[in-house]
């Protein structure tokens, strides 16, 4: 029976009847200071006398051989980078048992899902939910507002004095972010939650000073719609808050437009607006205060009532405000360097 114990441990302990062996102590005091067998340690001191202490070194394992050459696991890479789609399958979906087959037409070798998976994992692959990107996006635009007009941004707020903020809306509802949670196999969870639709709407920025030191993250909750007019009354209140030149980054979104509009036409100044790429949420760094929110804070929250969740949202983003390091996480994931 194997001696309990990881391979470290147990070389460790070798190693130490390698100490005993060198000070002649009996074979049957060593069995017994260690917990181990008699067999064990004459083995170990046979091991010991032909190739000393490196003898008694753990040994790797390798395993049975691979079905796949290393040739034919780069060229499984490269088909599962192209994606199912390429290899004639309807949906951008791939599944063990997809690969199997895949394997099996390719490369006549036969696995069964599960240890493929292994495989899979070796290979450096790992189940992942696809982020979402709207067909209609530019992605060269998105590459180059990050490389040129972020930089440029950021240089005319520190030249002006002037703070940045990104400014996004959303909502939250009475039935809760569902999310994966542990539960006894087989016995899926339930919860209770309203079939009502009333909501919340949240219209908020990520704020950024004029030298980068300081981000802030002012918000306005509302129990209707988001309209033009809330927006500019947010615009107005970030001006008497920051009291200095203001420059604000949206999408293209009509509401924004013409908040736009309506602020360049009034008497408030030294508000200057930059547009975020169309379809391009993911440049926007108040996208994450949302999500920590929604799928951190407030996952699988079932409130009372509406004035339970004002509550709640109210205080996880005043929890976020009071941490620097996630404020910064919100640039990170929106891959804007500070």
């Amino acid at each position: 029976m194997r001696t309990p114990g990881s391979a470290a441990e147990l070389e460790a302990r070798r190693r130490r009847a390698a100490e005993f062996f060198q000070e002649r102590k009996p074979l049957r005091e060593i069995a017994d200071l260690l917990g181990v067998s008699l067999s064990s340690v004459n083995r170990w001191k046979r091991a010991w006398k032909t190739g000393g202490v490196d003898a008694l070194a753990a040994k790797p394992h390798p395993g049975g051989v691979s079905k796949l050459s290393r040739k034919q696991k780069q060229e499984l890479v490269d088909i599962l980078l192209a994606g199912p789609i390429a290899a004639g399958y309807r949906t951008d979906l791939w599944t063990c048992a997809r690969v199997v087959e895949v394997v099996r037409k390719r490369f006549r070798v036969r696995y069964n899902p599960g240890h493929l998976s292994r495989i899979l994992h070796d290979l450096g692959f790992s189940p992942q939910k696809p982020r979402q990107v709207a067909r209609e996006q530019d992605s060269d635009a998105v590459v180059r507002w990050r490389r040129d007009d972020w930089p440029r941004i950021k240089k005319k707020a520190r030249r002006r004095g002037a703070t940045i903020v990104f400014i996004d809306e959303t909502g939250f509802r009475l039935q809760p972010v569902n999310r994966r949670t542990w539960a006894p196999s087989g016995k899926t969870p339930v919860q209770r939650a309203w079939d009502r639709y009333d909501r919340l709407s949240v219209i908020g920025g990520v704020a950024l000073s004029p030298l980068r030191s300081r981000i802030s993250t002012p918000i306005q909750i509302h129990e209707d719609n988001i309209r033009t007019d809330e927006l500019v009354d947010f615009i107005r209140q970030l001006r008497k808050q920051f009291r200095r030149p203001l420059i604000i980054c949206l999408d293209r979104w009509s509401v924004h437009r013409s908040a736009a509009k309506q602020v360049a036409a009034s008497r408030l100044k030294h508000v200057e607006f930059e547009w975020l790429p169309a379809y391009a949420p993911e440049l926007n760094p108040t996208e994450a205060l949302w999500s920590h929110t929604k799928y951190a804070d407030l996952a699988n929250f079932v409130p009372d009532d509406i004035r339970h969740l004002k509550r709640s949202v109210r205080s996880s983003l005043k929890r976020q405000a009071q941490s620097h390091s996630l404020k910064q996480s919100y640039f990170k994931t929106a891959q804007l360097k500070l």
